[in-house]
């Protein structure tokens, strides 16, 4: 029940849900005024939230969740079809308040608090579509990691073309799906402070995602204009454009240098020729990098220089004993696993701090 429906003389037929909800903001007064008017009814509020876990994959106790994952579990769960009407669990954007009290039950929380894992397909989406996400658009996923607050990353493989598509997915419901690009021997990659790495045979790519890659010093502050000056060794003295200048001459100059000795600005600077397998995220500013040809694992420091992304490569370990063709890498609690081809193919463990292979 609305407010205007409480001004006209109208109360909820369960009065148990009638509740005031105290909001404190430090919005402004316009706004601040219609969230107390929104908050003097606590069942709306309810439903406004059932409506945002109906449209989104929201953030709940660090794990992702959305109405129609409830779906997903109870056509798969008889105990759960019992207490919980199907007409509940629909992705329907409605002010429904029968979905919100089957939904906050006792006894379906507590099921549902005693189910570990749900698995629900995002891409295409399990019961919905839309311009951007429909079954068959991307046939071949091989690659998924976390991008940006909201967002997934995936690479998308077409083996006639061996060439993959760099995919962006927003946790809509359904789900917005953008390609980003399409790179070819692409397999793997990873997301680290705005920026994707695509691992490709002939290097490592860069994908911008919330940051550039070259240094956008148009709108630094004078004491940031100063900092990125003395990094590079320039003087740090003159107005705040004389700065802004200064540091755009020398980048043009930088970048000249690169484009004369026919360095590729869209890709990882390595310190040394190297052939990418397999790439994971070891912290924001290393990689863990394979190399099937030197069958060997390397350390990437990564630094950006304001027009590219610098790599200092170093040796970390040989390749496990039968391992010919790293697949995929990730790392948990200090220690890297490998998956891969060879005779006999597997997966690997090692341990980050002594180096030692299990």
């Amino acid at each position: 029940m609305g407010l205007a429906t409480r001004l006209k003389g109208q109360t909820s037929h369960r009065p148990s849900l009638r509740a005031v909800l105290v909001v404190a903001t430090d919005c402004k007064s316009g706004n601040k005024k219609a969230f107390e008017l929104i908050a003097e009814n606590a069942v709306y509020v309810g439903k406004s939230l059932k409506c945002n876990f109906a449209n989104w994959m929201l953030l709940l106790r660090n794990e992702r969740a959305c109405l129609s994952m409830l779906n997903t579990i109870r056509q798969s769960d008889p105990h759960l079809k019992k207490i919980l009407p199907r007409d509940s669990v629909l992705n329907k954007d409605r002010m429904d308040v029968d979905c919100v009290l089957h939904l906050s039950k006792g006894n379906v929380l507590s099921h549902l608090e005693s189910i570990g894992s749900v698995v629900h397909s995002i891409v295409p989406d399990s019961y919905k579509i839309s311009e951007t996400n429909e079954v068959g658009m991307y046939p071949h996923p091989i690659a998924v990691c976390i991008g940006e607050h909201g967002k997934i990353l995936a690479l998308d493989y077409a083996p006639m073309k061996n060439s993959s598509r760099l995919l962006e997915v927003r946790l809509h419901v359904p789900a917005d799906v953008k390609i980003l690009g399409e790179y070819v021997g692409a397999t793997t990659m990873v997301y680290s402070g705005g920026i994707a790495y695509v691992c490709q045979p002939l290097g490592i790519q860069t994908v911008s995602i919330s940051k550039k890659t070259k240094l956008q010093f148009k709108n630094l502050k004078k004491a940031e204009l100063i900092s990125e000056l003395q990094q590079r060794g320039l003087p740090s003295h003159g107005t705040v454009q004389v700065l802004k200048d200064r540091l755009n001459t020398f980048l043009k100059n930088l970048e000249k240098t690169y484009k004369d000795q026919n360095v590729d600005l869209t890709k990882v600077y390595l310190s040394r020729n190297m052939e990418p397998s397999c790439i994971a995220k070891a912290s924001n500013s290393i990689l863990v990098v394979s190399s099937d040809a030197e069958l060997a694992i390397n350390m990437i420091t990564l630094e950006m220089d304001g027009v590219v992304v610098k790599g200092s490569a170093n040796f970390f370990s040989n390749y496990p004993n039968g391992c010919e063709e790293v697949i995929s890498m990730c790392i948990n609690n200090n220690i890297l696993y490998v998956s891969y081809k060879g005779k006999p193919g597997g997966v690997a463990a090692i341990n980050m701090s002594d180096l030692t292979w299990f």
